[in-house]
């Protein structure tokens, strides 16, 4: 009967234990707040304790027995330090007031702590040795067991006035209550974390601790029971005559026994630290050396214990999640380097919206990064109608900072030529402001040229660039010698020396950075100057934007698929025979003159045509526009000027009906007034005011042509 009564005893805290875990996993329980479930818990096992002291299982030998200390340790170590302490306080409140109505008093003082500790150290238990998770079930005896020892403990300390009741009383009841209670709470672990303490008999899901914990209760109790049993086999061959000596010899037995205990527990320690964790750690730090070393294909998978699993997990996770972010930032660093070069290309002049309606000129220029931005630049530009710049440029070094600085120049070079001056004091002054500041020390190689479009004069500047090919009509292209500058950024005095060159109708001009000539191919093998050279040969009549496509073309089949090592940027411009000035389009009617007239008086006035022939050009628009308001029956009808050379050419055209007004007889100027035919002089004094007069009918058009000679400096011959 006291054998089941015990038992029962032993369950309840078990079966509390299982219904509240129960509760909280499949009731609205868990949706509770925290510190509401934390006190009912508490309030539950307080009860529990209270049961356990008034319906103890008497011995008959004046000792009762009770699982009080149960219930504290189980509310705290599985459900929270506050149960803990509710339940502790409870209980021990209740062990200190029972003996007003039958209570042992011999015990109040130490039955009433202990179960108020087993509610304080069971709590610290979990949230400091156990981090707040539920103890398994083997640490969950060895803390039920332990908390009763030290109730045997209080049970002595407070009674040392009456030592041998005391005494009398631990020795009947320990070893019986230390079992009960460990028993309790270790069942009570299981019914509270089953998964768990199935995941502790895998080597792999186990903690490291566990192992630790394991062997070296094992140590100790070994070394306990060995202690023990010696001391208790000295103690019953102890007799007064021998007293002392076998006190000596007990010292000596006790001494030696502590030594090889705590060696053995050293070796163990040591060796499990060696095994269990030192060779695991070496693994784990492999696996790393290699991932900082670059391979982030590396997988770590180090499986001992569930920390080194946690470990290799989570190692395994940072580095996907970091290639992942890699991913992503290159994705994000190509999409802003692909921004960079669409705003580097459009900083860029294009030759389609620049110069659509010239025909002067023929120019073209292109630029091929050797990554996603580059250094290299070109610019083009009209000063007014008859001032053509053109710049080709190499920044030292490539990628982001080297197509900042190119910006900084680029938009520094085109203000001060904007500005008028000279090209030479252009590179003399941007290089002085290019200084300043350049704290990275680059520079930049360049050619720039300002080319009179009326004259065909040429000044150019080089600083320190690869010298151009110059190709005159009918001949072939040859490298442009002349002794460079110095290059710009490099040196703050540098002042820049100017070089003159005349051009005529169909000579052209070849420019290039030195990604052109030093591209090389799967050999390292460089273009170089005279392949350059030999290729442009036959290129002298070719449209510039031939020339550029020909040697690009040329240099994708020559480096195959050796990656571009340097930006290829190229320029080509060719002077044509004409210049246009400008064109006007109108109906032609009265009102028509006036329109006509102040088209002449301006463009002719910016054209630098002088104040003489401007005189004659009027008086002859003033005779044709006349004829085709008149006579044409034109619906529309245009002018436009052009230069070629020396003569400016005054094309009319309208879609009235045929007419041709070379064709028409010329007056006889000797006869009288009275004898000529009406009509004649107006044409007759047009022929004798210009140098030339064409005509020609096309697409249902009348176009005529009217040239007027002007010398280089702009007077008429």
């Amino acid at each position: 009967m006291v054998i089941l009564r015990l038992i029962a005893a032993t369950l309840l805290p078990i079966v509390l234990s299982a219904l509240f875990t129960a509760l909280e996993r499949k009731t609205a329980f868990a949706r509770w707040k925290e510190g509401v479930k934390q006190i009912v818990i508490g309030i539950a096992f307080g009860i529990f304790c209270i049961l356990s002291t008034e319906y103890g299982v008497d011995t008959g030998e004046g000792v009762i027995l009770n699982v009080r200390d149960a219930g504290p340790m189980c509310a705290g170590l599985f459900f929270g330090a506050p149960a803990g302490l509710v339940a502790g306080l409870i209980g021990g409140g209740h062990r200190w007031l029972c003996v007003y109505w039958g209570g042992g008093m011999i015990t109040r003082v130490a039955c009433s702590s202990a179960t108020f500790l087993a509610g304080v150290f069971s709590g610290m238990m979990r949230r400091r040795l156990f981090e707040d998770s539920r103890p398994n079930f083997f640490s969950g005896f060895g803390l039920g067991a332990t908390m009763e020892v030290l109730h045997m403990l209080l049970v002595l300390v407070t009674n040392l006035s009456d030592v041998s009741h005391a005494f009398a009383f631990v020795q009947r009841c320990a070893f019986t209550m230390i079992l009960c209670n460990g028993l309790a709470v270790c069942l009570a672990s299981l019914v509270c974390g089953f998964s768990r303490q199935r995941e502790h008999l895998d080597v792999k899901n186990r903690h490291i601790s566990y192992d630790f914990a394991f062997w070296l209760f094992v140590c100790v109790a070994i070394a306990f029971f060995i202690t023990s049993s010696f001391t208790q086999q000295i103690i019953y061959r102890i007799t007064a005559e021998d007293a002392a000596l076998y006190r000596s010899v007990t010292l000596y037995l006790v001494i030696f026994m502590e030594i090889l205990i705590f060696t053995a527990i050293f070796i163990l320690v040591y060796q499990m630290l060696k095994t269990k964790v030192v060779l695991n750690l070496y693994k784990v730090n492999g696996g790393l050396a290699a991932i900082t070393g670059g391979d982030l294909d590396t997988v770590i998978d180090v499986r001992a214990y569930r920390e080194f699993s946690e470990l290799s997990d989570h190692v395994n996770a940072t580095v996907a999640t970091l290639k992942r972010y890699i991913r992503e930032a290159e994705e994000r660093i190509d999409q802003e380097l692909e921004f960079a070069r669409q705003i580097q290309h459009s900083a860029l002049p294009s030759v389609e919206n620049s110069f659509a309606n010239r025909h002067d000129f023929d120019l073209f220029a292109s630029m091929d990064a050797a990554k996603e931005v580059g250094g290299d630049f070109y610019d083009f530009y009209l000063l007014d109608r008859s001032t053509l710049v053109f710049l080709i440029a190499d920044v030292s070094g490539k990628g982001i900072p080297a197509a900042m600085f190119m910006m900084r120049a680029k938009t520094l070079i085109r203000d001060l030529a904007e500005s008028g001056r000279p090209v030479d004091e252009v590179f003399t002054e941007a290089n002085r402001r290019l200084c300043e500041g350049n704290d990275a020390d680059m520079f930049i190689t360049a050619w720039i040229g300002r080319l009179d479009l009326r004259t065909g004069t040429l000044t150019y500047v080089n600083a320190g660039h690869n010298p151009p090919l110059l190709c005159r009509r009918g001949g072939k292209f040859e490298y442009l010698r002349s002794k460079p500058n110095f290059v710009l950024a490099g040196m703050d005095i540098t002042r820049y020396q100017l070089n003159e060159l005349q051009l005529k109708p169909g000579d052209a001009l070849y420019l290039y950075t030195d990604g052109v000539t030093e591209a090389a191919d799967e050999q390292n093998t460089l273009f170089g100057e005279e392949r350059l050279e030999t290729l442009l040969a036959d290129m002298g009549g070719k449209p510039a934007e031939a020339v550029c496509g020909a040697v690009a073309e040329s240099l994708r089949g020559f480096v195959g698929q050796a990656a571009q090592s340097d930006d290829i940027t190229m320029l080509c411009v060719k002077m044509n025979t004409i210049e246009e000035i400008d064109s006007v389009k109108t109906h032609p009617d009265k009102a028509s003159y006036t329109v006509m007239q102040d088209f002449l008086t301006d463009r002719l006035g910016g054209a630098g045509i002088p104040a003489g022939t401007q005189s004659r050009i009027q008086i002859v628009n003033d005779e044709i526009w006349s004829n085709i308001v008149h006579y044409s029956g034109a619906g529309e009808a245009s002018l436009r000027l052009r230069r070629e050379g020396d003569t400016l050419l005054l094309v009319y055209t309208d879609d009235g009906v045929p007419y041709d007004p070379t064709a028409a007889e010329e007056p006889d100027v000797t006869l009288a007034m009275e004898e000529r035919p009406v009509g004649g002089l107006g044409l007759h004094m047009v022929r004798k005011m210009t140098a030339s007069m064409t005509y020609e009918r096309a697409e249902g058009e009348n176009r005529l042509t009217l040239g007027f000679d002007i010398g280089q400096s702009g007077e008429t011959d």
